[in-house]
């Protein structure tokens, strides 16, 4: 019997030795994997070759990732995973989705919203009958670096948003150099939250360098932003959440006090005065401020995704070698918080009037960070040509499948809408209605805008 148990001991030994030995190799071999940088082969002019290299089959379907580098002296490279339409990529018009934060990783969109599937822990990947991607080239950016899978090899993170946006401008010329097949295709700026600022600081970067590009000029037709963070001063949604009963009447008019000390922080140029007033507002006990009606458990739920690019055995195919991933990253974000508190009205003025570009905007209607008013707020403050014509226009009804989708205000490229029985993260809530959104939006043109269903 103690020959037996001897035996069963060592055999249990030499087990745990095996599995450890085997588990650590895996470790190392995908740890030891540089991450693809591909801006070398760009240079070279070996297209066909960056190509090859960045393609794999995630979840079934062909896409690209991979890095481009976008600060050589900083050693700053930002990820990318490419997803092409499914029907006729070649013509498809082409949109960059961004998420916010800042600092807040761009797989979210891809896994949570609006990319092809969603990966579940219990399940795996699930398709996404609601996806941009089945008319749309996709391209998601994780930006600035620190951000998701993005990295800098000399601690070179954003400071400003000018740094962020010329990064970001740098990697797309890059990715249209890649893909030179997409160059004339039309192309939109997709994405939320704090994308109400990187959006517009990019399109406005496009249109400044369209201007003198000898060669390639990115084909930009639009904006199309959810529950944009646009401007601090207007960023109050105390009525909403006294109207919901989250706050009571006392509650309101501390939060509406505050609000008044922020704009006039803003007023003063006190950008970190302005922000740290609008961090320290009350506690609601809201399970989460993105969505009214979302219970405790929504956090488990969006982040399941993680676990998968998490995962060491998943790095080849992600073309991301040894580099960390950060959902969010706080570091980012606080060099970036300052940027949170200065308008991008000026910005939205001056797209608006070269006539050139679509400018969307849909909000959520249960968020309670980015309000509907707030938006509102922002856009009944502009100066341009449509001024007058957008304060008398009609909110209209809109409606997909016969449902009622929410409502719509257009006027000129100007285009408002509130997603009904959404929140911050609308092509999640409501995934039909965003994709019929979308649609209409991309198939529309600067100066004719399509009609949305009635």
């Amino acid at each position: 019997m103690s020959i037996f148990k001897d035996e069963l001991v060592n055999g249990i030994r030499l087990f745990l030795v095996l599995f450890v030995t085997v588990t650590s190799a895996a470790y190392d071999y995908y740890y030891e994997q540089e991450p693809l940088l591909l801006s070398w082969y760009l240079k070279a002019g070996n297209i066909t070759q960056a190509q090859q290299l960045s393609q794999t089959n995630v979840g079934g379907r062909t896409s690209y990732t991979g890095y481009y580098t976008t600060d050589q002296n900083c050693g700053n490279n930002l990820f990318f995973w490419f997803v092409p339409a499914q029907n006729d990529w070649n013509s498809a018009p082409v949109l960059l989705w961004l998420n916010g934060g800042p600092g807040s990783t761009s797989l979210f969109g891809l896994f949570t919203e609006v990319g092809p599937w969603n990966h579940l822990k219990t399940s795996g990947f699930v398709n996404n009958n609601y996806t941009w991607t089945t008319d749309h080239n996709v391209l998601f950016v994780d930006q600035p670096v620190g951000t998701g899978f993005s990295f800098t090899e000399k601690d070179c993170y954003a400071t400003n948003i000018s740094e962020t946006t010329n990064n970001m401008y740098t990697a797309l010329v890059q990715f249209f150099i890649m893909f030179p097949n997409l160059q004339k295709n039309t192309f939109f700026i997709t994405g939320e939250s704090f994308t109400g600022h990187y959006g517009l600081e990019l399109a406005i970067k496009i249109h400044t360098e369209n201007q003198v590009a000898s060669n390639l000029k990115i084909n930009l037709i639009g904006v199309l932003i959810g529950n944009a963070v646009l401007d601090l001063g207007c960023k109050d949604a105390s009525d909403l959440m006294y109207e919901l009963g989250i706050v009571d009447e006392e509650q309101r008019t501390e939060l509406k006090e505050t609000q008044k000390q922020v704009i006039q922080a803003i007023e003063a140029k006190n950008y970190s005065k302005a922000i740290d007033l609008y961090n320290h507002r009350f506690y609601a006990g809201l399970p989460s401020e993105y969505n009214v009606l979302y219970d405790g458990n929504i956090k488990r739920v969006f982040y399941d995704y993680t676990l998968f690019v998490k995962d060491i055995r998943n790095r080849d195919s992600l073309h991301v070698g040894y580099t960390p991933f950060y959902d969010s990253n706080d570091l980012v974000n606080s060099l970036l918080q300052e940027e949170i508190a200065k308008t991008q009205i000026p910005n939205i003025e001056f797209l608006l009037q070269t006539g050139q570009y679509i400018v969307g905007f849909y909000t959520g209607q249960l968020d309670t960070i980015v309000s509907v008013s707030s938006v509102t707020c922002t856009l009944r403050g502009l100066q341009w040509s449509g001024s007058s014509q957008y304060l008398n226009a009609t909110h209209s009804p809109w409606r997909v499948s016969g449902r009622l989708a929410g409502w719509t205000k257009t006027v000129g490229n100007l285009l408002e809408i509130a997603v009904r029985d959404a929140g911050h993260y609308a092509p999640h809530d409501q995934q039909e209605a965003t994709l019929d959104m979308l649609k209409t939006v991309v198939s529309s043109k600067p100066g004719n805008l399509t009609p949305f269903g009635q």
